[in-house]
């Protein structure tokens, strides 16, 4: 199977070469049908070294707190916090927020505005995902962080937070090509 596709994306570049030699131009290959424009991911390739500051620190925080205890006492700290000002603290918006971006690829196409893909496709990528997502989630015992409310020690790392990014590369990889 392998081989095959190898062959294929061969033959759509050798076609791709030969209608170059023809017009003088590369015309990118449309497999979609949709004559959507070739995307352009150049400004995924180079970053300024200033935009990976934030997530530095954040995942420098995130880790040191597995072994450096006075970095998992702040958590502790706030976690106290929220109990003392609002003991009956209880909100389901996080759980309907992050599946907001996915759910906006298919009203942005029930409204008219197609995506990148056709609705079999993204929805079964959507799926594809979500299994891995689910998968990942497994190395929650390898973490063995207490939630909050110390119900279980599996809250990291966050299927909140794995579903929230997952429902926003959805989105981005749907619109990207239209609208950064």
């Amino acid at each position: 199977m392998c081989c095959f596709t190898s062959l294929a994306a061969n033959a759509q570049v050798a076609d791709s070469a030969k209608n170059a030699a023809d017009t003088g131009k590369i015309k990118p290959v449309d497999t979609t049908g949709k004559n959507m424009p070739a995307r352009d991911l150049s400004h995924y390739v180079y970053h300024k070294p200033g935009t990976y500051l934030v997530p530095a620190v954040l995942v420098a925080y995130g880790v040191s707190s597995f072994v450096i205890k006075p970095v998992r006492n702040v958590d502790y700290y706030f976690e106290g916090y929220v109990h003392r000002t609002d003991p009956n603290y209880n909100s389901k918006a996080a759980d309907y927020l992050q599946l907001a971006p996915a759910a906006m690829v298919y009203v942005l196409n029930i409204a008219g505005d197609e995506g990148q893909d056709r609705f079999v496709d993204r929805t079964a990528l959507l799926a594809l995902s979500g299994a891995i997502l689910t998968l990942a989630d497994g190395t929650k015992y390898l973490g063995h962080r207490d939630r909050p409310y110390g119900t279980d020690p599996l809250s990291f790392p966050s299927g909140h937070t794995g579903a929230a990014f997952l429902a926003a590369e959805f989105l981005a990889q749907e619109y990207s090509w239209k609208s950064p």
